[in-house]
């Protein structure tokens, strides 16, 4: 887990703005953040497949809560068409993720945008390791970790869909340990997942605007080490079927 130097609540505007294409949002104004912080330049809001979809943070998080400051990995993959809990993991452990041992992290959500916020919470799934590291993907429904869970977005024939935060894990114990433990590069990792389902899944690369554009390439800041961003703000998609 990370130590986060701030604690700082956010806001909610109610007002719904759609994009055109797939995602509507919800804005979540946060306060402002210290100096030096990666968080002054990154806001946290929620997305929302249709205009009739739940909403869903663009990021998980370290907690039951909405601080800025404890956004952990972004939300850049979308399970969609008859997507369950159990069915998308199916799914990675079909590309060798499956180790079901990670930390738990939460997802803020909305069923809509007058509603209460509300959590749930994943330990995701782990590929094997590839030299002292490993692909984490946690994935998210209103369920949690409810194996048949999935929101539903009958617009737009999403169908029921989940979503799911990406990242490595480099140095942990399980890939021999290191002193030095480096967590990130979730873009490689929405590449990866992407590359090694598509000869068995629909697939559809960079599908949806997630609203977390964390720069051109991978970055390591003073006051998080350890902790390395990198999403090109866009989500890709996977459709799932019955």
């Amino acid at each position: 887990m990370r130590q986060h130097v701030e604690n700082r609540p956010l806001t909610t505007v109610p007002n719904v703005v759609c994009a055109g294409l797939i995602v509507c949002i919800t804005v979540l104004l946060p306060l402002a953040a210290s100096a030096g912080s990666f968080y002054s330049m990154q806001r946290v809001q929620s997305d929302r497949l249709s205009s009739s979809s739940p909403l869903f943070a663009n990021y998980d998080g370290d907690g039951a809560n909405a601080l800025r400051t404890t956004r952990e990995w972004p939300v850049n993959l979308i399970f969609y068409g008859n997507a369950t809990v159990r069915k998308t993991y199916d799914a990675l452990n079909s590309i060798g993720i499956s180790d079901r041992s990670g930390s738990r992290e939460y997802e803020p959500w909305k069923p809509d945008a007058n509603a209460h916020l509300r959590f749930n919470s994943s330990l995701g799934a782990k590929s094997g390791c590839n030299g002292n590291t490993d692909m984490h993907v946690r994935v998210y429904s209103p369920g949690g970790a409810e194996e048949t869970a999935a929101w539903s977005d009958p617009f737009r024939n999403h169908g029921s869909f989940v979503v799911a935060t990406t990242h490595e894990d480099i140095g942990e114990s399980q890939c021999g340990g290191q002193a030095h433990k480096v967590f990130g590069y979730s873009e490689l990792v929405e590449n990866s997942v992407i590359n090694a389902l598509a000869p068995n899944y629909f697939t559809q690369s960079q599908h949806a605007q997630e609203h977390n554009y964390e720069g051109r390439g991978p970055r390591e800041i003073k006051s998080e080490p350890g902790h390395v961003w990198w999403s090109n703000g866009l989500a890709s998609a996977v459709v799932v079927q019955p």
